[in-house]
């Protein structure tokens, strides 16, 4: 009898365990999903199809965290399962990938052919067919015809007169970025805003930006003639226009910088799941940086990507894998620069404690953390507040989601009743001084 009961209170106390685990497993993945929707919704302006995808995925976020909180799990899950799906399928079309003329990669891209509605983007379709490219938020396209590509990132939209010609390419930037590289032969027309540029050959990059005035051009080699409203004028490699008040203003862009650390072919050792690593670059203390670091040499799909760097120091944490790295910078804070020549490194899995955790610099202070509060219930503790914009926020480890104005929220669950401490850590992002805030709460499991 004592041996059954004894294997009774065992096996009542996995179960509780076990759900308070499981809980805990979801509140993160929760988070997660949460970060990877806001994400999304950074790149959605304009975009009705992402919009919709966005606010979809918050409302049933919304529903299962309140489900979280009353302790229905199982419901819980199938939301965050849905959720999951929901941003792993393209926005408008399968995801395909092409060779030859057209190289497409990701999804949401359509084409205007002739007077026909757009359409999927497909390998029979004719390049001197093309009237109009507009990529979704998960895509990229390049467009490879004999001298001319065109490389569309997502979210931008350009219009072709004539279609893409190897004789002659004219094309105008409707919306969001692209790059150009002509080699010999005719020129390329290109239209941005109010701007007209001939581009004999070379390459440069383009944005149009409509909605926040952020307009510019970047020629990083060859020459091209530009004009306009009557105004005109010549660029080299190296130059840039940039639109202030209404006017094109010619500037110098910054050369591209020399890396220094991590070394290329470096190995470093990680802890037993990620590693703190320090990138470091010759850089000028006045500038803005952009890096980014991707687990492909072609910068295809991106691990890490920051552009308000100043100086030449951020830290980044990895999990382990090979990894490819570079940085450019802008000038004036708008037209970016070419990029540094591209290093590769590798995070080896170490032991704990092996971690190159790199120490704050002495003497500087970590982000704020305000207006911190925590709302228990039952084993449930909801942490909100606010911090520097663009720091890292964690709550007894679990990530949370830091809002553009600073304001943070994350959901910690606990198994066992009794005095707890929580703990809120914000880590600055390009020194990685940090600021921790603990509290006490009392948890009751009834």
């Amino acid at each position: 009898m004592n041996i059954r009961l004894t294997l009774g209170v065992i096996l009542a106390l996995f179960m509780i365990w076990s759900c308070g685990s499981s809980k805990g497993r979801l509140f993160e993945q929760l988070g997660e999903l949460q970060r990877d929707v806001h994400n999304v919704e950074r790149k959605a302006s304009g975009d009705v199809s992402a919009e919709a995808l966005v606010k979809t995925c918050k409302e049933k976020l919304h529903h299962a965290e309140e489900l979280l909180v009353e302790g229905s799990t199982a419901e819980a899950e199938v939301l965050l399962k849905e959720v999951r799906v929901l941003l792993s399928e393209p926005v408008e079309p399968e995801s395909e990938t092409h060779t030859g003329p057209i190289s497409i990669s990701g999804s949401a891209t359509w084409v205007r052919v002739g007077a026909d509605d757009y359409q999927k983007l497909t390998e029979g379709v004719a390049p001197g067919a093309i009237e109009r490219v507009q990529t979704g938020i998960r895509s990229r396209v390049v467009l490879n015809h004999r001298a001319v590509t065109v490389i569309l990132p997502g979210q931008s939209e350009v219009v072709f007169e004539g279609g893409l010609s190897n004789k002659q390419a004219r094309l105008e930037l409707v919306k969001g970025n692209l790059s150009l590289e002509k080699k010999g032969g005719s020129s390329a027309t290109l239209k941005v805003g109010n701007l007209v540029v001939e581009l004999s050959n070379g390459q440069l990059d383009a944005a149009n930006h409509k909605l926040t005035n952020n307009l510019w051009l970047s020629l990083f080699s060859g020459s091209l003639s530009w004009i306009e409203d009557g105004n005109e004028g010549e660029l080299s490699g190296g130059e840039a226009l940039i639109l202030r008040d209404g006017v094109w203003e010619k500037t110098q862009l910054p050369l591209a910088p020399q890396i220094s650390i991590p070394v290329d072919n470096q190995k470093i050792k990680g802890g037993p799941e990620q590693a703190r690593i320090e990138f470091r670059w010759l850089g000028d203390p006045q500038l803005i940086y952009q890096i980014q670091v991707s687990d492909s040499p072609q910068f295809s799909k991106l691990e890490f990507d920051r552009i308000d760097v100043k100086g030449g120091h951020v830290l980044v944490t990895l999990d382990k894998g090979n990894y490819f790295w570079r940085v450019r910078g802008f000038a004036h804070g708008v037209a970016p620069g070419p990029f540094s020549r591209v290093a590769s490194f590798t995070v080896e899995k170490g032991e704990k404690g092996d971690a190159p955790l790199i120490e704050a610099p002495t003497g500087v202070k970590g982000p704020y953390i305000r207006k911190l509060e925590l709302e228990v219930i039952s084993d449930t503790v909801i942490v909100t507040g606010y911090t520097k914009p663009g720091s890292r926020i964690s709550v007894n480890g679990t990530k949370a989601m830091v809002e553009d104005d600073g304001s943070f929220r994350a959901i910690i669950g606990f198994t066992r009743s009794g005095l707890h401490k929580v703990i809120t850590k914000s880590v600055a992002q390009d020194t990685g001084a940090e600021t921790v805030v603990e509290k006490n709460v009392k948890i009751s499991i009834r």
